[in-house]
């Protein structure tokens, strides 16, 4: 059985999984918060970061971020389980580096590899060390490929290039309706928000 850590509302601060991206990372009543050196723990309890939402408060991810820094969009996160069973139609794509969410995945994440279709410039996959140290995927379905299954299918593809039992996330936008119900359709479920962000240099 699962055990879930209480939900009192509590925060803990804790070390980026990448050099130089910080997060902040909340599951039901709990808040985990990376932050650059300059903010003290003081400073996360005067701008009222707690574990029920509020460590996600636009103005603490403004603080936590700087100026110049950069703040990505509030993802929801979600996880499954490898089955190390490969699609043979997926196929690796480095050819595909230039495409967009190729070029979104390369600054945040670790170790990216790109996958694609035979014949498809547009469709992407990527596989990368992304949240929590753990294997995270993207993707992304060519515009006159959607509402066909592709994006369940390529999620559930990625299940395949992990090790069967280890966990996978992904990360998707609450708002991007298509990639979520494509991820619950592929058996991934949802755990928590994560919002990255690059700090000020």
């Amino acid at each position: 059985m699962t055990r879930h850590p209480v939900a009192d509302g509590s925060w803990a601060r804790v070390f980026p999984w990448r050099d130089g991206v910080h997060a902040v990372v909340a599951v039901t009543g709990r808040a985990l918060v990376s932050a650059p050196d300059r903010v003290t723990d003081a400073d996360l309890d005067a701008w009222g970061v707690d574990g029920f939402g509020a460590a996600h408060d636009p103005r603490v991810m403004t603080r936590l971020a700087g100026e110049d820094g950069w703040v990505d969009v509030l993802d929801a996160v979600l996880l499954a389980e490898g089955t190390g069973v490969p699609e043979p139609w997926l196929l690796d794509r480095p050819d595909l580096h230039d495409h967009p969410r190729v070029q979104h995945a390369l600054p945040i994440r670790g170790d990216v590899r790109v996958f694609g279709l035979e014949g498809d410039d547009e469709t992407v996959l990527t596989l990368a060390t992304g949240i929590g140290g753990l294997p995270e995927l993207s993707f992304q379905v060519a515009p006159a490929r959607r509402g066909a299954g592709l994006g369940t299918a390529l999620a559930r593809a990625a299940r395949g290039l992990v090790p069967t039992g280890q966990p996978v996330a992904a990360c998707v936008s609450p708002a991007n309706v298509p990639s979520l119900r494509a991820l619950l359709g592929a058996g991934f479920d949802p755990v928590g928000s994560v919002q990255v962000y690059l700090p000020q240099p």
